[in-house]
């Protein structure tokens, strides 16, 4: 520590402010991400794309789970 005081004001802007502002930005991305059209792009062209970063997504989150499950807790 640095032994400096940077008050309470900071606490709640890390534990509130800052995530419920970054929640707001990304949700709301993802709505003009999902709703307008990127450059033209048919709709099913987007969900080829939707899916091809989806799918490897969940693929990794259940391997990794998996393997969770052989591995006792320390």
């Amino acid at each position: 520590t640095c032994g400096c005081n940077i008050g309470v004001w900071w606490d709640y802007a890390i534990k509130f402010v800052i995530p419920l502002a970054l929640i707001f930005l990304i949700g709301f991305q993802l709505y003009q991400d999902i709703t307008v059209p990127y450059e033209g792009y048919p709709g099913w062209a987007l969900g080829i794309g939707w899916l091809a970063f989806l799918i490897p997504l969940a693929i990794a989150l259940v391997v990794s789970l998996m393997g969770k499950k052989d591995r006792p807790l320390r």
